[in-house]
């Protein structure tokens, strides 16, 4: 039987496949992202500022002949230009004038030549000039002969798969970004599960508020660090340095804020967790603040180390309601002897919660249960209270592959199958929730050298949530999130009952940051629903596995019919104050929570509230 007393780091369970980013010689390469944000646009005239207008003229005025046209047409764009040039004290931006102006072309041309009114376009009835105009002059023009309107752009956009109205409506962000074509650690959390026979291709965008985890603290205690590199360059925006060096129980200043390494130990533990936790690139939120506190583990970890350091965070860094602390460590210990270490450490730890702190733990890679009365031992921290403890599921799969190839593990696209337990997480009563076991990360060596590559473990599972943590808080700051409430949160949020390889007994979540409409990136679908891009059934019901069916039971509320989709039969539910599977819909006017109850408050009617039984956000959901 174990008992061990030490911590150590989960570290990652394969040699995974580190490659060298030769193409990213330059540490503070700037990363650009291909998302473009377009504003509703306002098809009014009504803000009275200087615009590009498009000018119609009336090709066929029975005032003219043929031959004409091209002379009267001529002779008109001399005269906006006219117009233009002995008004221009009427724009109130005359900047793109001056430009003009600088540039040499206000200058008089030949007749019916102008780079500030020319033809865009003409057919046989109609031309159409285009001119920058002000109020005034655009007015002027219009008392012109043979002109037919004077009309602004009106705004186009491009059309995506994904629709932005409803993201926002279900997520309930402020605004989101969308970092496209990104790893499947984060692509995955930001979407319900990929089902293979509902979407035909899988979305590989990671959607996330824009506030991105901003003014909010995510302390690492962990072994090297180095931030001196492309993943945390947007210092102009957050805090980003280490600099603490935990040994014998104290912390002491480092040389170095950006690189902080053991001299005997060279190991990058800790930046790889960084990096998933709040990476530009590899990063959930990637402008929280990051302090990465260096534990000096030359022989072990030593539980006074993680005492001192978060003593040292209670006394000198930590803010109320803003700190996520992520430890992606832990070790085993008996249950039936008493350990003064762990009571205090439960102490210190209940008391930061209390007062503002979100813990985000390891459940550990021995695929054992991380609290078992049947062999005497439990890990730590993840059985302790007042901590979120994470597990794993394989995301890549390869469980029981003992060598997988690099083709199997490099991979963004999810498949179906793989939504299961991973082979080496720990699991049981005590894992909270479950995130992606696999993720990519690139990170600089303490030789400076640029590494990249896919690890695997729960020590960088707990990154993920910590930085789903850091988003939710920076994108609610008003919400005073400890981590009994934050757990309480992510379980509303989270996709329930979709891990196989569970017993009834473990927590069945997997982490989701609030946006869990399926896409499919060629905008090709099979189902309908949450599930299938919000698809329609035409003249039929949407059952609770997304598809289009006249089946009397999959139509029934009780079932799980998704009745925003389609047709649907009304089944009240039977059990007073009881919602949602195997019950039916709560009374007129009351929402169905997260966890089956009926009532009118926030806590029924807020985040989690089940569309399909009930009102949910005072919006009746029947309309």
């Amino acid at each position: 039987m174990k008992n061990i007393i030490h911590f150590y780091f989960l570290l990652n369970i394969i040699a995974l496949f580190l490659i060298e980013l030769v193409y990213a010689k330059n540490g503070n390469e700037k990363i650009n992202f291909a998302y473009k944000k377009y504003k509703k646009t306002k098809n009014k005239e009504l803000s009275k500022k200087d615009k590009f207008y498009m000018i119609f003229v009336n090709n066929t005025s029975p005032y003219q002949k043929r031959e004409n046209e091209v002379m009267t047409l001529n002779s008109l764009i001399d005269d906006i230009q006219d117009l233009i040039i002995d008004n221009k004290d009427t724009y109130k931006d005359p900047s793109v004038l001056e430009e003009l102006e600088e540039n040499g072309q206000l200058r008089k041309r030949n007749s019916g030549e102008s780079n500030l009114v020319y033809l865009i376009s003409s057919v046989e009835s109609k031309s159409v000039l285009y001119a920058y105009l002000s109020p005034y002059v655009v007015n002027s023009v219009r008392e012109l002969p043979n002109i037919i309107a004077c009309e602004p752009n009106h705004g186009l956009q491009f059309f995506s798969y994904y629709n932005t109205r409803d993201i926002q409506l279900e997520a309930n962000w402020k605004n989101f970004t969308i970092r496209d074509e990104s790893d499947l650690h984060l692509s995955l959390i930001s979407q319900g599960k990929f089902s293979d026979d509902l979407v035909n291709k899988y979305d590989t965008n990671f959607y996330y508020p824009e506030s991105a985890g901003k003014d909010i603290d995510i302390f690492i205690i962990d072994s090297g660090f180095n931030f001196d590199y492309r993943e945390f360059s947007n210092v102009d925006e957050r805090i980003v340095k280490c600099g603490y060096n935990i040994t014998n129980g104290k912390v002491y200043n480092m040389a170095s804020t950006t690189n902080c390494h053991v001299p005997t130990i060279q190991d990058d533990h800790g930046t790889e967790v960084a990096d998933v936790a709040a990476g530009n690139i590899h990063g959930v939120a990637n402008k929280a603040n990051v302090y990465g506190f260096l534990l000096n583990e030359q022989d072990m970890l030593h539980e006074a180390d993680i005492l001192a350091g978060l003593q040292y965070i209670k006394k000198n860094l930590f803010r109320p309601y803003k700190a996520v602390i992520n430890l992606s460590l832990g070790g085993f210990y008996s249950l039936s002897e008493k350990y003064e270490t762990l009571d205090y450490l439960q102490e210190l730890i209940t008391e930061m919660s209390n007062a503002g702190a979100v813990f985000v733990v390891a459940a550990g890679n021995e695929a054992v249960e991380a609290y078992s009365e049947r062999y005497n031992e439990a890990c730590y921290p993840c059985s302790f209270k007042d901590v979120i403890c994470v597990g794993a599921i394989d995301t890549v799969g390869i469980n029981n592959i003992e060598y997988p190839t690099w083709d199997m593990i490099n991979t963004n696209i999810m498949k179906t199958a793989n939504y299961v337990k991973a082979d080496f997480s720990n699991y049981g009563q005590v894992v909270d929730i479950y995130g992606p076991g696999y993720a990519k990360v690139e990170y600089k060596t303490f030789k400076n050298k640029l590494m990249g590559g896919i690890d695997g473990g729960t020590s960088f599972s707990t990154p993920i949530i910590a930085g789903v943590a850091a988003t939710i808080m920076s994108e609610h700051p008003k919400m005073k999130f400890t981590t009994e409430s934050m757990l309480t949160y992510l379980t509303k949020l989270a996709e329930k009952d979709m891990i196989g390889d569970l017993t009834q007994k473990d927590h069945n979540l997997f982490i989701n940051n609030g946006k869990h409409i399926v896409y499919s990136s060629n905008n090709i679908y099979d189902g309908c629903g949450v599930r299938s891009g919000n698809k329609m059934c035409e003249d039929a019901c949407c059952s609770i596995d997304g598809h289009c069916t006249r089946e009397m039971k999959s139509c029934r509320t009780d079932q799980g019919c998704q009745i925003k989709y389609g047709l649907f039969m009304t089944i009240m539910s039977p059990e007073f104050g009881r919602c949602g599977f195997g019950y039916g819909i709560c009374p007129y006017g009351t929402c169905c929570s997260y966890d089956g109850y009926c009532g009118k408050s926030e806590n029924y009617c807020g985040i989690g509230c089940q569309v399909d039984y009930g009102f949910c956000k005072k919006e009746y959901i029947f309309e």
